[in-house]
């Protein structure tokens, strides 16, 4: 929980006086907050009706169903500008102490009205990241990948991914895999290994 309070830039407890955009200060999403909830899956922001803007948001069609399935935990709005997902919380879950019928979003999704963004990764996890896709922008594709290849994946999936539970992110890497080499099915799979142990 700590390491999380550290990426923050924002207060944990009562926002109420702080507005925050998806993309500051053009598309504002709320005119402040309640708090910030840390759980097994990271940090979110908890908003109430009365502060975030519900014209700014839709459900999309592949999620209507939510609103007439009775077991659903949440039901999925989308922001109409830069289409971040926003939770509407349905029901109570172990992992956090979230509220039946708040608003949630990732704080890596919002800014404050000065452009800084909520979370802000710290300068290890950002390095390793950054070492990992270096070493194969500078490299060719190769059938044979190196022992430092898998060194750097594995820091980058368990420090980075599945301390921070984003799986956006999981899917991006996936993305920029398939351009870079040919065995995108072996790590993929990795990946995907890693989340499914990350929930056990």
């Amino acid at each position: 929980m700590s390491k999380y309070k550290e990426m923050l830039t924002i207060p944990i407890e009562d926002g109420s006086n702080i507005p925050l955009y998806l993309n500051a200060p053009h598309f504002a999403i709320s005119k402040g907050y309640n708090r910030v909830v840390i759980g097994q899956r990271g940090p979110y922001v908890e908003f109430n009706k009365n502060q975030i803007i519900c014209n700014a948001l839709h459900i999309p069609c592949s999620q209507l169903y939510r609103l007439s399935d009775p077991k659903v935990y949440y039901i999925e709005f989308r922001t109409t500008d830069c289409d971040v997902k926003v939770y509407y919380q349905m029901r109570s879950v172990a992992y956090a102490d979230y509220k039946i019928g708040y608003f949630y979003i990732s704080p890596s999704d919002l800014y404050k009205v000065d452009g800084t963004s909520c979370m802000v990764l710290p300068d290890d996890y950002t390095e390793t990241a950054k070492e990992f896709f270096d070493f194969h922008w500078t490299s060719k594709k190769s059938a044979n990948i190196s022992s430092y290849f898998f060194f750097v994946l594995f820091v980058f999936a368990f420090e980075y991914f599945i301390c921070l539970y984003d799986y956006h992110l999981v899917a991006c890497l996936c993305c920029e895999l398939d351009n870079m080499i040919d065995s995108k099915r072996l790590l993929c799979d990795f990946l995907n290994a890693c989340c499914r142990l990350s929930l056990e």
